[in-house]
């Protein structure tokens, strides 16, 4: 609906600008067709951490197989950063699964100006050839620099929002040099943490999906999940914003990690799926580990919260 209406819009502005708009969605629907085709809804996507048995008892758990894995390689030196994606392939590949990689801009001990001045340009290609090499067909979706608005990741861009931007574009241009199949995926953290995420922003060019991750806390929201879910829709570059910034660029969104910690979450649960459904979502990425953040669901340890979950997402829950 959103989109039909940027396209009537814009009619009046002449045929050029038009058939721009057009040659644009149709980029976006060629990659949006070799994806897994679920019926109704977006994807449903899971990170459960390095082991392919932990997808199969997920799936066993939901009754229902998810439609990728989140998989995150690592970021301790530039050994690490580029061994892991090798690693990561040879795992995983006998399972069959598509992945949905989440690869570091820079590892600990490099820099932002590095990056964008093309230094790690060739590492970043090499990571590309191996990623195209293990998917010889259809749209491979990368996310870097996620979380860039906070200061936790080596990529932090609270200070330098500008060389963030710029070693994001070299990330970009450099896995395009080795095959046009990715698809990038841009992430901001919810919430205010000191930097407005739009000011870090690469430009429509390199972007593809604009995410978003957010987790559900008591340590940080209220204990009622109504109250929680008000919460994360309002607040300053909350779900709101994040749905508007993308619809200003008509960009499709993501949400690569989300997950709940206490087992009263099960209306937070209902009411995510529901904004997962009514919007133009690629993915969704449940946490279901208890690694960084204690979110695992299928081990029944918040059963409550599982429930509803597997209400909104299992099998069943896809039937018309």
């Amino acid at each position: 609906m959103r989109r039909r209406s940027v396209l009537l819009g814009l009619a009046s502005l002449g045929t050029g600008l038009l058939a721009g708009v057009s040659a644009a969605i149709g980029e976006e629907a060629a990659w949006r067709d070799g994806l897994p085709k679920t019926g109704s809804g977006p994807l449903l996507v899971v990170f459960v951490g390095n082991d392919p048995i932990d997808a199969d008892r997920f799936d066993a758990w939901l009754e229902r197989r998810a439609d990728g894995v989140q998989l995150f390689t690592g970021y301790a030196n530039w050994v690490d950063w580029s061994g892991s994606i090798g690693w990561l392939v040879d795992r995983w590949k006998p399972s069959g699964r598509r992945a949905f990689w989440s690869i570091p801009l820079i590892p600990t001990g490099a820099t932002l100006a590095e990056a964008a001045q093309g230094e790690h340009d060739e590492r970043y290609a090499v990571a590309a050839r191996r990623l195209a090499a293990s998917q010889p067909q259809g749209p491979i979706l990368i996310r870097t620099g996620w979380e860039f608005n906070a200061e936790w990741f080596p990529w932090s861009a609270l200070k330098e929002p500008d060389k963030f931007a710029g070693a994001y574009r070299r990330f970009v241009r450099s896995f395009r040099s080795i095959s046009s199949r990715f698809v990038f995926e841009w992430t901001p953290n919810i919430g205010d943490r000191g930097l407005d995420p739009e000011v870090a922003y690469p430009g429509d060019d390199y972007v593809d999906i604009i995410g978003l991750d957010f987790y559900y806390h008591p340590q940080w929201n209220s204990a009622d999940p109504d109250i929680a879910w008000t919460h994360m829709l309002e607040q300053p570059y909350g779900l709101k914003w994040h749905q508007r910034f993308a619809g200003d660029r008509r960009k499709p969104t993501s949400y690569a990690e989300w997950g709940v910690a206490l087992d009263s979450s099960g209306p937070y649960v209902r009411q995510a799926a529901a904004w997962f459904r009514d919007h133009d979502t690629v993915y969704q990425s449940y946490w279901n580990s208890d690694a960084a953040f204690a979110g695992k669901l299928s081990d029944n340890r918040i059963p409550r919260a599982g429930a509803a979950y597997r209400e909104m997402f299992a099998a069943s829950a896809r039937s018309p």
